[in-house]
């Protein structure tokens, strides 16, 4: 039998909460992942173009003057920037 090259190399760590979401309160779902996620799309601020920043609940939550700002804002406040399909 071959040595258990990865023995004591791994931490064990737990397994994930397993969140059913057809099992959650339309409140709840409301609130999954507010503080953790953001998005962009681009908008209009004043006749000029702007890419607007958006909570996962769709709160405005600033404007950035470009597409890179914006990232680095949402990333800045320790939230993860998502794409929308």
């Amino acid at each position: 039998m071959a040595p258990d090259i990865m023995s004591g190399m791994v931490d064990e760590i737990e397994a994930p909460e397993v969140i059913r979401v057809s099992q959650m309160t339309t409140e709840a779902f409301a609130e999954f992942g507010v503080d953790e996620f953001a998005y962009i799309k681009p908008v209009k601020v004043q006749g000029n173009w702007a890419f607007g920043i958006f909570g996962a609940d769709g709160k405005a939550l600033g404007v950035a003057p470009n597409q890179h700002t914006a990232l680095a804002a949402i990333r800045e406040h320790a939230m993860q920037p998502q794409t929308l399909h």
